[in-house]
């Protein structure tokens, strides 16, 4: 039995309303990677708290971890983006590890 690939999908830079038809193409991807995902793909999404509000059908579908920006100005230096980058560089570096046999090749 093989081991569950795990993908985090990066959508930070996803404001709701403002990226225009990127943000509808990525979002219908999603949806349809939900109706048609091989059991052994676990997908997390890394949102913005407006998009968590503006596609609830999405969250439902994938574990998600929402950063309370809102994504409209820059953010400032805060204890909350601390925590969300150095969780995010956890998870990629654990991607890495799930997703790459020891001898650095993707694993099968």
């Amino acid at each position: 039995m093989t081991s569950p690939v795990r993908v985090g999908v990066n959508l930070v830079w996803l404001v709701p309303g403002v990226v225009g038809g990127s943000e509808e193409y990525t979002t219908r991807l999603l949806q349809g990677l939900a109706e048609r995902a091989p059991s052994d793909l676990h997908v997390t999404l890394f949102v913005l708290e407006p998009f968590a509000r503006a596609h609830p059908e999405l969250v439902a579908a994938f574990p998600t971890v929402s950063c309370r920006l809102d994504g409209r100005s820059k953010p400032r230096p805060s204890p909350e983006l601390a925590r969300f980058t150095l969780f995010g560089l956890a998870n990629l570096v654990l991607a890495r590890r799930w997703l790459l046999a020891p001898d650095g090749q993707i694993a099968s």
